[in-house]
């Protein structure tokens, strides 16, 4: 068979075979238009307060997602090259998806004219770690093993935060001792805690992990979103419905919506406490979990509202936490000075009210009895009138005389 028709032959099976789904075209996300308006997440969390206090500079926080645009121009100046933990190559600073860019601007967007838009901790640092290809989220959005190589290679190259914004459901070996060598090197894990709350509700990872820090999403009435998952791995939430954050390229995504999202919300505010104070991992974490808004609901909200204004104000306080004294019923009075003068006051009441009807009552027979001169006496017998009861005749008003 000579060459060409070997080449041929290739051709026409090329043509004959179907094509697979990682050698499809990827429809990338599509730049946003400018929105102008302050989003309902910021308003609620009060960012605006925060910065005269702390802005996050001097901290890196890696997010492990999609990589992230950092042509960006509200993210100019403040994203890594990164590391792509899926081919294993350095350089993560594109996203075909847009997850990771949006999740970035949550934590580090710039301020910009004509727009409300800004992070958390605007002087942070992003380190995109790619651990999701851009074929996109499947029914196990990331693979752990994937997972575990991204939380190891940002732990090692300088992050302080790393936030991890998809969970896995299966328990891997690799993932659980990249996510504890994290934390022995005093880099904070956040995690969501999964978005099947109204499904199955299955165990999320690394967010039930001891020592890192879980967080739920909530809605913009401040009430848990239905999808966030809840149990025991919550540690606080934060807004994670209906957001508005960056999109690929240029402009704004609106209506980004899940746990991963309420997990940068977390661990801007980790950057901005990691900026102002050096507290060792686990300090952080109690500091952040101390100062959030109580919420009800130990399941579901953790221990509450995550506040960014009141973790970089508030003092974590030396020692461990003491427990409040327990409650008891006081013993009954003994005869105490102010069980006698209750006592007293009781009686003086009481005799006050006596005197009160006894002063009425002389008050009304002492006149009658001196009239009387105090004798006995019947009652004089009603009084007769001479005047005619008949009733008379008709009068006529009008009669003619």
């Amino acid at each position: 068979m000579t060459r060409l028709a070997l080449w041929c032959a290739a051709a026409l099976l090329a043509a004959l075979l179907p094509v697979t789904p990682a050698a499809a075209a990827v429809t990338c996300a599509k730049p946003g238009t400018t929105y102008a308006q302050k989003p309902w997440a910021e308003q609620l969390l009060g960012t605006e307060r925060v910065a005269p206090f702390a802005r996050g500079a001097g901290v890196t926080v890696a997010v492990l997602d999609t990589g992230v645009d950092r042509r960006h121009p509200q993210l100019a100046g403040h994203v890594d090259a990164g590391y792509n933990a899926v081919t294993r190559k350095n350089g993560a600073d594109s996203d075909c998806l847009g997850r990771g860019t949006a999740l970035a601007g949550i934590i580090a967007a710039q301020a910009a004219g004509g727009t409300g838009v800004a992070g958390v901790a605007p002087g942070a640092t992003i380190m995109p770690v790619k651990v999701i290809d851009d074929s996109g989220y499947s029914v196990v959005p990331a693979d752990p093993v994937v997972l575990a190589r991204g939380v190891d290679w940002a732990a090692t190259h300088g992050a302080g935060v790393i936030v991890i914004p998809t969970a896995v459901y299966t328990d891997r070996k690799e993932l659980r001792e990249a996510v504890a060598r994290a934390l022995d090197a005093s880099v904070l894990v956040v995690a969501a805690v999964g978005d099947l709350g109204d499904d199955d509700n299955r165990t999320p990872y690394p967010a039930s992990y001891e020592g890192v820090l879980g967080v739920g999403a909530i809605a913009p009435n401040a009430e848990v979103w239905g999808k966030s998952q809840h149990g025991t791995y919550v540690d606080v939430v934060a807004p994670g419905v209906e957001l508005v954050t960056l999109a690929p390229g240029k402009g704004h995504l609106v209506g980004a919506t899940g746990t991963g999202f309420a997990a940068a919300y977390v661990g801007a505010t980790a950057a901005l406490v990691r900026a102002k104070r050096d507290l060792p991992v686990s300090a952080v974490s109690r500091l952040l979990q101390a100062t959030a808004t109580p919420a009800a609901g130990a399941a579901y909200y953790g221990h509450g509202l995550i506040n960014p204004y009141a973790a970089t104000t508030e003092e974590l306080a030396p020692g461990p936490a003491a427990a409040l004294p327990g409650m008891a019923v006081p013993p009954p009075a003994d005869g105490g000075p102010w069980a006698r003068s209750r006592e007293i006051a009781l009686w003086g009441t009481a005799i006050a009210a006596v005197g009160a009807f006894l002063a009425l009552v002389l008050g009304m027979t002492l006149p009658r009895g001196r009239r009387r001169r105090w004798r006995a006496a019947e009652a004089a017998p009603p009084h007769e009138s001479a005047t005619d009861l008949e009733p008379s005749g008709p009068v006529l008003l009008f009669e003619e005389r």
